[in-house]
């Protein structure tokens, strides 16, 4: 995805790096919407331009190794790839919201205030609810 990223694996040797296929105008993911018809209709969105995407968010927010990310969004949803990759490629944590956070407020506070979330990217409904 970047160049240089590298996961830590148990019993993994993370000094050599796999190489990749993949180019930064290839086709990272398809993401449906539907468009101004009503229809869906594929988008394609390439890896150079996830990946900025991504890299524009981490400086807009502030997002840093220190920080805790929620996610949020549902993994049907694409806002959620900009949870993840956000929190891996900051080197912040990430902590999955359960379910049971996502539909009740009073839940999610207690989640947030818990795990000492310091990133969170809610729709504005929610924050209203």
């Amino acid at each position: 995805l970047a160049p240089g990223l590298a996961v830590p694996i148990a019993g993994a040797d993370v000094d050599q790096r796999a190489p990749s296929p993949a180019a930064p105008d290839d086709v990272a993911y398809v993401i449906y919407t539907s468009g101004s018809t009503g229809q869906p209709k594929g988008v394609a969105v390439p890896h150079r331009g996830f990946v900025n995407m991504i890299l524009a968010q981490i400086d807009g927010f502030g997002v840093r190794p220190g920080d805790s990310v929620v996610q949020f969004a549902s993994c049907a949803f694409d806002a959620s790839l900009s949870e993840i990759f956000m929190a891996l490629l900051a080197g912040a944590r990430l902590v999955v919201a359960p379910e049971a956070a996502v539909r009740d407020g009073a839940a999610l506070l207690a989640l947030l205030e818990a795990e000492r979330i310091t990133v969170a990217t809610l729709p504005p409904s929610y924050l209203r609810a």
